[in-house]
């Protein structure tokens, strides 16, 4: 479970709440799909070998204890050095009619570059995912990179 100490830490992290009527619609099903699309933070890899807890795996847990009365599944469609060039990669070839999900969680944080390139691909694979006939909420996972705010800054 989520422990005390990383409690502040995520409630002062959030930066938007934005629309969550596709949440509400997700959690009002009797079986909720998780997905997950990202790089090696979100595989669990720290670069030498695969961590036992990663993220996933305790929202996974925290889910599964807060809902007990539904059935919650999540499938992890990320790797180590990936981008979300590869994430539309993936994403097309194992997200199929059989495993819609309901709720997706994108984060390329770290394997992405400040090109527009990349910016075109992740939105894409946000809209991507927006679009699936499940109707999936889709929640953004950012790491703060200085490299990227100062490109942002100096393009206004």
């Amino acid at each position: 479970m989520i422990s005390e100490i990383y409690k502040n830490d995520i409630s002062a992290s959030l930066y938007s709440y934005g629309n969550n009527f596709r949440i509400k619609k997700a959690l009002e099903k009797d079986e909720v799909r998780i997905a997950f699309s990202g790089g090696s933070i979100t595989k669990g890899w720290n670069g030498e070998r695969y961590i036992k807890e990663d993220y996933t795996k305790i929202f996974f847990e925290y889910m599964t204890a807060k809902y007990d009365d539904k059935k919650i599944c999540y499938s992890n469609y990320s790797t180590e050095s990936a981008n979300s060039f590869m994430g539309l990669s993936i994403t097309s070839k194992e997200i199929t009619d059989d495993n819609l999900p309901d709720i997706v969680f994108i984060e390329y944080a770290v394997n992405n570059e400040c090109t527009r390139e990349h910016m075109i691909s992740f939105e894409s694979l946000v809209h991507k995912m927006l679009s699936l006939p499940s109707k999936p909420a889709v929640i953004l996972l950012f790491y703060f990179c200085i490299k990227l705010f100062i490109f942002f800054i100096r393009s206004y």
